[in-house]
């Protein structure tokens, strides 16, 4: 049993390793979305500064979707949305761990 409890122990402290590594360059990315979206903003006065904050976010986010942005040595690169899909994946799969738990 003890064996057992470590070895969950391990794979959960992987499990938030990896998490990690999604989720840092996301948000980098995410933060320089922010930044052009500000800028966008200062630049284009007469527009509504939420609807123009988020076009232009969402612009940015999309057109840098498929650069590899972040790179594991021996794993391979990774684009913005592909980590995205990753560190989503893993929310959804605690979020349902969670529910299991609770029924």
């Amino acid at each position: 049993m003890k064996g057992l409890i470590k070895i969950f122990l391990v794979l959960l402290v992987l499990v938030s390793l990896l998490q990690a590594f999604y989720m840092l360059p996301t948000r980098k990315v995410e933060a320089n979305a922010e930044t052009f979206a500000q800028d966008y903003v200062d630049a284009h006065p007469k527009q509504d500064a939420y609807e123009a904050r988020k076009y232009a976010k969402a612009n940015y986010l999309d057109s840098i979707s498929g650069e590899k942005i972040f790179g594991i040595p021996l794993i391979g690169k990774f684009s913005y949305s592909e980590l995205k899909q990753r560190q989503l994946r893993i929310l959804l799969l605690v979020r349902d761990q969670s529910t299991l738990r609770q029924r």
